[in-house]
Protein backbone atom coordinates (compact mmCIF):
# COMPACT_ATOMS: atom_id res chain seq x y z
CA UNK A 1 0.00 0.00 0.00
CA UNK A 2 2.62 2.06 0.51
CA UNK A 3 3.76 2.59 -3.09
CA UNK A 4 0.05 3.25 -4.26
CA UNK A 5 0.36 7.16 -4.27
CA UNK A 6 -2.61 9.44 -6.13
CA UNK A 7 -4.86 12.39 -5.59
CA UNK A 8 -8.01 9.95 -4.95
CA UNK A 9 -6.31 7.25 -3.03
CA UNK A 10 -5.85 7.38 1.28
CA UNK A 11 -2.42 7.93 1.84
CA UNK A 12 -1.59 4.71 3.68
CA UNK A 13 1.14 5.67 6.33
CA UNK A 14 1.70 2.15 8.09
CA UNK A 15 0.57 -0.98 9.88
CA UNK A 16 1.38 -2.21 13.48
CA UNK A 17 0.46 -5.17 14.80
CA UNK A 18 -0.63 -5.35 18.73
CA UNK A 19 0.96 -8.69 20.41
CA UNK A 20 -1.67 -8.41 23.35
CA UNK A 21 -4.42 -8.91 21.38
CA UNK A 22 -3.13 -9.72 17.58
CA UNK A 23 -5.03 -6.54 16.01
CA UNK A 24 -3.55 -5.12 13.14
CA UNK A 25 -3.70 -1.20 13.14
CA UNK A 26 -3.32 0.53 9.97
CA UNK A 27 -2.86 4.17 9.98
CA UNK A 28 -3.83 6.18 7.02
CA UNK A 29 -4.28 10.01 6.54
CA UNK A 30 -7.13 11.35 8.27
CA UNK A 31 -10.95 12.04 6.22
CA UNK A 32 -12.54 14.57 7.97
CA UNK A 33 -15.62 14.15 5.92
CA UNK A 34 -16.07 10.44 6.54
CA UNK A 35 -17.81 7.98 4.19
CA UNK A 36 -19.72 8.70 1.29
CA UNK A 37 -22.16 5.98 2.12
CA UNK A 38 -22.84 7.96 5.83
CA UNK A 39 -23.15 11.19 3.31
CA UNK A 40 -25.22 9.75 1.78
CA UNK A 41 -27.72 8.81 4.15
CA UNK A 42 -27.91 12.08 5.73
CA UNK A 43 -29.33 13.55 2.71
CA UNK A 44 -32.08 10.76 2.53
CA UNK A 45 -33.04 11.48 5.94
CA UNK A 46 -32.82 15.19 5.95
CA UNK A 47 -35.34 14.71 2.80
CA UNK A 48 -39.21 15.24 3.95
CA UNK A 49 -40.09 11.97 1.80
CA UNK A 50 -36.84 9.96 2.82
CA UNK A 51 -36.03 9.78 -0.84
CA UNK A 52 -33.45 10.65 -3.36
CA UNK A 53 -29.43 11.33 -2.68
CA UNK A 54 -27.52 13.83 -3.95
CA UNK A 55 -27.48 16.64 -6.33
CA UNK A 56 -26.88 15.81 -9.83
CA UNK A 57 -23.46 18.11 -9.87
CA UNK A 58 -22.01 16.47 -6.39
CA UNK A 59 -22.98 13.03 -8.06
CA UNK A 60 -20.33 14.44 -11.19
CA UNK A 61 -17.49 15.71 -9.34
CA UNK A 62 -17.61 12.32 -7.21
CA UNK A 63 -17.72 10.24 -9.70
CA UNK A 64 -15.05 11.80 -11.98
CA UNK A 65 -12.74 11.50 -8.81
CA UNK A 66 -14.01 7.67 -8.29
CA UNK A 67 -13.38 7.16 -11.97
CA UNK A 68 -10.21 8.69 -11.52
CA UNK A 69 -8.81 6.35 -8.77
CA UNK A 70 -10.56 3.48 -10.39
CA UNK A 71 -8.07 4.32 -13.60
CA UNK A 72 -5.07 4.69 -11.33
CA UNK A 73 -5.36 1.53 -9.21
CA UNK A 74 -6.08 -0.48 -12.84
CA UNK A 75 -2.68 0.72 -14.22
CA UNK A 76 -1.40 -0.52 -11.39
CA UNK A 77 -2.34 -3.65 -11.92
CA UNK A 78 -4.88 -3.58 -9.22
CA UNK A 79 -8.45 -4.18 -8.75
CA UNK A 80 -10.57 -3.01 -5.49
CA UNK A 81 -13.58 -5.54 -6.01
CA UNK A 82 -15.14 -3.77 -2.67
CA UNK A 83 -16.10 -0.29 -4.30
CA UNK A 84 -19.09 0.94 -2.40
CA UNK A 85 -19.99 4.15 -0.77
CA UNK A 86 -18.51 3.08 2.89
CA UNK A 87 -15.01 2.40 1.06
CA UNK A 88 -15.34 6.05 -0.10
CA UNK A 89 -14.15 8.85 2.10
CA UNK A 90 -14.33 12.54 1.51
CA UNK A 91 -11.67 14.77 2.68
CA UNK A 92 -11.25 18.86 2.70
CA UNK A 93 -12.90 20.24 -0.41
CA UNK A 94 -14.73 17.51 -1.33
CA UNK A 95 -12.23 15.78 -2.37
CA UNK A 96 -13.12 11.84 -2.38
CA UNK A 97 -10.50 9.05 -1.77
CA UNK A 98 -10.88 4.56 -2.43
CA UNK A 99 -10.23 3.06 0.85
CA UNK A 100 -9.91 -0.10 2.33
CA UNK A 101 -8.05 -2.36 0.69
CA UNK A 102 -8.56 -5.14 2.33
CA UNK A 103 -10.40 -7.36 -0.40
CA UNK A 104 -8.23 -5.82 -3.31
CA UNK A 105 -6.69 -8.04 -5.95
CA UNK A 106 -3.75 -7.60 -7.95
CA UNK A 107 -4.08 -8.70 -11.33
CA UNK A 108 -1.47 -9.82 -14.74
CA UNK A 109 -2.89 -7.77 -17.84
CA UNK A 110 -4.06 -10.27 -20.63
CA UNK A 111 -6.53 -7.82 -22.64
CA UNK A 112 -9.59 -7.29 -20.67
CA UNK A 113 -9.17 -10.80 -18.42
CA UNK A 114 -7.16 -10.09 -15.10
CA UNK A 115 -5.83 -13.40 -13.65
CA UNK A 116 -6.02 -12.61 -9.76
CA UNK A 117 -3.23 -13.22 -7.30
CA UNK A 118 -4.43 -14.44 -4.02
CA UNK A 119 -3.80 -11.35 -1.16
CA UNK A 120 -5.86 -12.63 1.11
CA UNK A 121 -8.02 -15.54 2.36
CA UNK A 122 -11.25 -13.06 3.20
CA UNK A 123 -14.54 -13.16 0.64
CA UNK A 124 -14.67 -10.45 -1.69
CA UNK A 125 -17.37 -7.40 -2.03
CA UNK A 126 -20.14 -6.84 -0.30
CA UNK A 127 -23.59 -8.17 -2.05
CA UNK A 128 -25.40 -5.31 -3.34
CA UNK A 129 -22.41 -3.49 -5.01
CA UNK A 130 -20.32 -7.09 -6.31
CA UNK A 131 -20.18 -7.99 -10.02
CA UNK A 132 -22.07 -11.21 -10.95
CA UNK A 133 -18.64 -12.92 -12.03
CA UNK A 134 -17.29 -11.69 -8.38
CA UNK A 135 -19.91 -13.32 -6.01
CA UNK A 136 -20.00 -16.20 -7.89
CA UNK A 137 -16.29 -16.46 -7.30
CA UNK A 138 -16.85 -15.74 -4.02
CA UNK A 139 -19.90 -18.35 -3.04
CA UNK A 140 -18.59 -21.08 -5.06
CA UNK A 141 -14.39 -20.42 -4.01
CA UNK A 142 -14.35 -19.02 -0.82
CA UNK A 143 -10.71 -20.74 -0.05
CA UNK A 144 -9.03 -21.47 -3.28
CA UNK A 145 -9.83 -18.47 -5.67
CA UNK A 146 -6.15 -17.99 -7.10
CA UNK A 147 -6.58 -17.75 -10.66
CA UNK A 148 -10.27 -16.91 -10.87
CA UNK A 149 -11.32 -15.27 -13.77
CA UNK A 150 -12.21 -11.31 -13.12
CA UNK A 151 -12.06 -8.20 -15.15
CA UNK A 152 -11.94 -4.34 -15.01
CA UNK A 153 -15.34 -4.64 -15.64
CA UNK A 154 -16.05 -5.97 -12.38
CA UNK A 155 -14.91 -3.04 -10.56
CA UNK A 156 -17.02 -0.52 -13.09
CA UNK A 157 -20.34 -2.57 -12.14
CA UNK A 158 -19.58 -1.47 -8.80
CA UNK A 159 -18.83 1.99 -9.90
CA UNK A 160 -22.23 1.88 -11.41
CA UNK A 161 -23.99 1.12 -8.62
CA UNK A 162 -22.50 3.33 -6.51
CA UNK A 163 -23.75 6.35 -8.89
CA UNK A 164 -27.43 5.14 -8.39
CA UNK A 165 -26.85 4.92 -4.61
CA UNK A 166 -25.22 8.38 -4.47
CA UNK A 167 -28.32 9.50 -7.06
CA UNK A 168 -31.57 7.61 -5.26
CA UNK A 169 -30.50 7.00 -1.83
CA UNK A 170 -31.13 3.29 -2.37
Amino acid sequence: MFRLKHDHIVTYYGSELNTKNGQLNIFCEYMPGGSLDKMIRTVKKGNSNNKGGLDLDTVRCYGYQILSGLVYLHGENIAHLDLKPANILIGMNQRVKLADFDKCKKFNNDGNTIRCEKLTDSYVGTILFSAPEVMQWSLFNPVDNRGQQVSRRSDLWSFGCTLVNMLTGE
